[in-house]
């Protein structure tokens, strides 16, 4: 269905929605308009004055004075898209209370930024029970698992102890297979070893299918985070903005959502340094203008390309077809960095696409070149 106009509505909760009848929103609440945009009491703007394809989203409108002034979401409510994850451990951490059992492993995977260690401290925090947090490329030896269970205490009830292993693809197969093994029978060593649920995050997912099939299989929750649409970027960007106290339009805010790469962290980070470039100019409130300055200052296209996008999709010009390590090595960077930083976006995007021999720019590609 294409939009041509869409409007703002509030219901008796507080919530904000986006419909596309304008009678539905004045029936629930008077709502200003200005040139397509939305102004409500706190003259923040919001609203969508663009054409183009969308479906009806929920907005929680941001509360300063609720929200935390750590930067990570706390809640699943402060924790902006990801609906299909949250709802199935909602679900699941619902049933968990009510049974008081041990709740079950979770692996959570998706490119970099999109919010997994945040996620899993949300599901760690609604849990309450002891933490031991570890990374995977720490986890090399039998002997690195052991010395992480055995801080681990002794629960002869519900809940037991969690393990968070950050970026788990970096453990070793040695390693793995141990954990596997505590995992699957809670012993160690032949002795019977504290309860213990896993939430492992990784970037490279494909690298476990590989390696560690049978660990993955222990993970009754197997979580992919997904690319986040431009308004949910926007949500972001004006939650973010909202606590440290400054002010976008909707024009503004959806010009920086677009340059952010369809990520989280990118939002954040932008948001951080447009409001730097609006105090340094004696404002308030974000201009057109701040924006501009941050694509100069960060060599970023219209589309959120980085200059090393650019040389990617330069290398690949002439239809070349060329591998991880070439195109790390063109572009000067880490294989992976290139993996999981770079790439992501560009294939999300269309512009290049992975073949069995390697990487090529597509025809969307090419476009950005001339």
């Amino acid at each position: 269905m294409i939009i041509q106009e869409l409007y703002i509505i509030k219901s008796a909760h507080g919530r904000y929605n986006i419909t596309a009848t304008q009678k539905e929103a004045q029936k629930i609440v008077p709502v200003q308009i200005v040139k397509g945009l939305y102004l409500f009491q706190d003259q923040t703007y919001l609203g969508n004055p663009l054409k183009e394809e969308v479906h009806q989203e929920t907005l929680d409108w941001p509360n300063v004075e609720q929200q935390s002034a750590q930067e990570r979401p706390q809640t699943f409510k402060d924790y902006v898209g990801q609906n299909r994850a949250k709802k199935l451990l909602k679900l699941g951490l619902a049933v968990n209370s009510q049974d008081m059992t041990n709740f079950e492993h979770v692996l959570i995977f998706g490119a970099s930024g999109l919010g997994k260690t945040t996620l899993s401290k949300i599901i760690i925090s609604k849990l309450k029970s002891k933490v031991v947090e570890m990374v995977g490329g720490n986890l090399q030896k039998i002997e690195d698992v052991d010395k992480y269970l055995h801080q681990l205490d002794y629960i002869t009830e519900g809940q037991g102890n969690i393990l968070f292993i950050d970026e788990i693809h970096g453990m070793t197969k040695e390693a793995a297979e141990y954990l596997y093994s505590a995992m699957e029978d809670g012993k160690l060593g032949g002795k019977q070893c504290p309860k213990f649920t896993v939430i492992g995050a990784t970037t490279d997912i494909d690298t476990m299918i590989k390696n560690y099939e049978p660990l993955i299989n222990r993970f009754e929750y197997q979580i992919q985070l997904e690319f986040y649409t431009q308004y949910q970027l926007a949500k972001i960007i004006l939650n973010l903005s909202d606590r440290l106290d400054f002010i976008f339009n909707v024009s503004d805010v959806l010009m920086l959502a677009k340059l952010c790469r369809k990520t989280a962290r990118t939002a954040v980070r932008y948001t951080k340094l447009v409001k730097k470039i609006m105090r340094y100019n004696n404002r308030h409130t974000v201009i057109k203008q701040d924006i501009i300055d941050l694509m100069d200052l960060e060599g970023l296209s219209a589309q959120g390309l980085t200059k090393q996008d650019r040389k990617v999709l330069q290398v690949l010009a002439g239809d070349k077809v060329i591998g991880i390590s070439g195109l790390s090595q063109a572009i000067k960077v880490k294989p992976q960095i290139y993996l999981y930083q770079i790439e992501p976006f560009l294939v999300s995007e269309g512009y290049i696409e992975r073949t069995s021999r390697g990487r090529k720019i597509t025809e969307k590609g090419k476009g950005l070149l001339w």
